[in-house]
């Protein structure tokens, strides 16, 4: 699987990242090495209609966002439609300072991509 084709499908975002991570881990054992700011549009597009909203929100920020940024973000949207029984009501205004609070993504839900398993 390429980086540019890769989606979330059934995944959590949790999963998702750590197979994204693998995929830039696998790029820089072959000699190009994917710095965060590089693998984060790869990201945007893995996830699925579900999270339109938030993609949308994450990609029209002015400030570049972190990897770290985006993983809290992607989270907090997925853990608020799992509270609302998988219910695509968001907020876009959450979803676009929400994630500003440093939140990290090996921190979060068992390690994350990077301090994974």
């Amino acid at each position: 699987m390429a980086l540019s084709n890769a989606s979330k499908g059934a995944s959590t975002i949790s999963e998702f990242f750590t197979k994204m991570k693998a995929l830039g881990d696998e790029m820089a054992s072959a000699g190009r090495k994917l710095e965060d700011e590089e693998l984060i549009p790869f990201i945007l597009t893995g996830p699925d209609r579900e999270f339109h909203l938030v993609v949308t929100a994450v990609a029209a920020q002015v400030e570049p966002i972190t990897l770290n940024e985006l993983y809290a973000q992607l989270v907090s949207f997925e853990q608020r439609m799992e509270a609302r029984g998988g219910g695509q009501q968001s907020s876009v205004n959450m979803a676009s300072k929400g994630g500003r609070n440093g939140g990290n993504y090996n921190n979060v839900r068992g390690g994350g991509p990077g301090g994974c398993c």
